[in-house]
């Protein structure tokens, strides 16, 4: 069974951790070659995670120019990358009326160069860049997330000490989750170019893999173009839950998702059969053991400690349609929530 993560391009934060208990392997897909992130060579290194470039960069210099260009984006504080993002998301939405905000022409102010790639090579030079935009965007939220929820816990423990209030017990994962996401603000305006992006470099490497969602806009902008497209609604088959978090890094997540892939094989092998069984067309849309797999959830990762998502699954009869290219059977995405 292939899963992919969608529309995501790496591994960005903990609260993505626990997407891999009911995945063998992740697949993640990336838009050009390179070195990857500490986070994701870990869970890559540890056979939960494949990554797969579908469409490289063709010319050599081409790459080195855009490598160039995002360790600028990412190493500048200034408003030169908040410009280049407006323009760029915006040559998304209307490529052929707005060639001169393309990222082509804005790299070639930035670098000298003149020459204009066809179009196709210029779209999927776009959409490289919506995807790179977003990464960094992405572990920034998490970051300044993360340093808030630091900051209030310190705050908390000095009027604690001021106060001389008893020492508390140590604070649960799920609740350091919930301070963490209580200071997220997504940004949902970009996440229609970056589905575009996703789509347009990766939907015909898709085939038969199964979808796999943190983003729940990401999931109604699919839904929304199927049924557009389709005389049927897309099925909301069954819900089946998840830890909220599994561990406070990388090293002590891959510990324990790969303990209880040993201790519930058949657990996670029958969710992998039924998704498979569900693309293949089966009228049997019920998930088999779901209370066994709670059970082993709670005795893995009590909910009282470690929290609980809720995971949707969403099954498009006939495939994804626009989305993927040479679909053969039925599209399934899973969507996780809260």
């Amino acid at each position: 069974m292939k899963m992919i993560f969608f529309p995501r391009t790496d591994i960005c934060s903990i609260r993505q951790f626990p997407l891999f208990l009911p995945a063998p392997q992740l697949l993640i897909m990336q838009g050009w070659r390179r070195e990857a992130s500490e986070t994701l060579n870990l869970f890559t290194k540890a056979g939960f995670c494949q990554v797969k470039v579908p469409v490289p960069f063709a010319d050599t210099a081409d790459e080195k120019r855009f490598l160039h260009l995002i360790e600028d984006i990412t190493t500048r504080r200034d408003d030169y990358a908040g410009q280049l993002s407006s323009l760029t998301l915006a040559g998304m939405t209307e490529p052929e009326k707005n060639e001169e905000h393309s990222e082509r022409a804005i790299l070639g102010a930035l670098t000298g160069q003149t020459k204009v790639p066809v179009e196709h090579e210029e779209e999927q030079w776009q959409a490289r860049l919506v995807l790179a935009l977003g990464e960094i965007l992405d572990r920034e939220e998490e970051d300044i997330a993360a340093e808030l929820a630091t900051l209030d816990d310190n705050t908390h423990e000095l009027f604690e000490d001021l106060q001389g209030e008893a020492e508390k017990d140590e604070e649960s994962l799920f609740a350091e989750l919930r301070e963490v996401q209580q200071n997220l603000t997504p940004t949902r305006s970009g996440i229609v170019r970056r589905v575009h992006a996703w789509c347009t470099l990766f939907g015909a490497a898709c085939g038969d893999g199964i979808l796999l969602t943190d983003s729940e806009d990401a999931a109604d902008i699919l839904i929304n173009r199927y049924e557009k497209a389709s005389v049927e609604s897309v099925v909301h088959v069954t819900n089946f839950p998840l830890p909220a978090l599994v561990g406070r890094n990388a090293g002590e997540a891959i510990e324990k998702i790969a303990a209880f892939h040993q201790q519930y094989q058949e657990n996670v092998k029958d969710i992998s059969r039924w998704l498979t069984e569900m693309q293949n067309g089966s009228a049997v849309l019920e998930m088999d053991n779901i209370v066994s797999w709670e059970k082993a959830l709670e005795s893995a990762f009590p909910a009282a400690e470690y929290g609980r998502r809720v995971v949707e699954v969403r099954l498009f009869r006939g495939g994804f349609g626009r989305i993927a290219a040479g679909e053969t059977s039925n599209g399934v995405m899973l969507v996780v929530k809260g």
